[in-house]
């Protein structure tokens, strides 16, 4: 909010606050200079947009920063029981060809042993989620690995309550893992490609 004294420009910021039910809050805090109309003096208005107008500008924020950590973005709504692909990586946009999908339709393309831990993932009631892995088919290259994390959120005051889900592919880096310590045995490794990584 500094930047919107100091220049003309408006300045946007994400803000989490305590909420109401143990589940924080977010909201999209815009600022911009304007001038006393009595006295002339410079001033610095602040306002909180409101998210059941302007959903999109509040998630703008999220979807800049897991891009830049390489990171896929998705949300979930308990409500719905939908999953929304919000980007990030490009590499992770092929995951997920269609952009809303339901969660049952994604639960039977994950490993069926990691399928408990994908669905505790989204219906913990605790506002974060350790990182879990799994093994999540793909419809054009088979099997990945995907670490996830969570956090719940409501978006403004009260506002809808989401679950963001952060993902990254693991995929490639567990298959150097597997050569590595196959070169270290001295042994090939024996998986077939179609199989599901252990």
């Amino acid at each position: 909010m500094v930047h919107a004294t100091t220049t003309k420009t408006v300045a946007m910021r994400v803000l989490e606050f305590p909420g109401p039910d143990a589940v924080p809050g977010v909201c999209l805090v815009e600022a911009r200079p304007v001038k006393d109309p009595a006295g002339g003096e410079r001033l610095v208005w602040v306002h909180s947009l409101d998210t059941r107008n302007d959903l999109g500008s509040l998630l703008i924020p999220f979807q800049l920063a897991a891009k830049a950590a390489d990171l896929g973005l998705c949300v979930y709504s308990p409500q719905e029981q939908q999953l929304e692909w919000l980007g990030g990586a490009p590499a992770l946009a092929t995951l997920f060809p269609e952009t809303t999908v339901s969660l049952s339709s994604v639960v039977r393309r994950v490993h069926p042993d990691d399928r408990g831990a994908l669905r505790r993932l989204v219906r913990s009631t605790a506002d974060s989620s350790p990182r879990i892995r799994l093994r999540f088919l793909t419809e054009h290259d088979g099997w990945h690995i995907l670490a996830c994390e969570a956090c719940r959120v409501r978006l403004g005051y009260g506002g809808p309550e989401r679950v963001f889900g952060m993902i990254h592919d693991e995929t490639k880096r567990e298959a150097r893992r597997r050569r590595a310590l196959a070169a270290l045995s001295g042994s090939a490794p024996t998986r077939s490609p179609s199989s599901p990584p252990p």
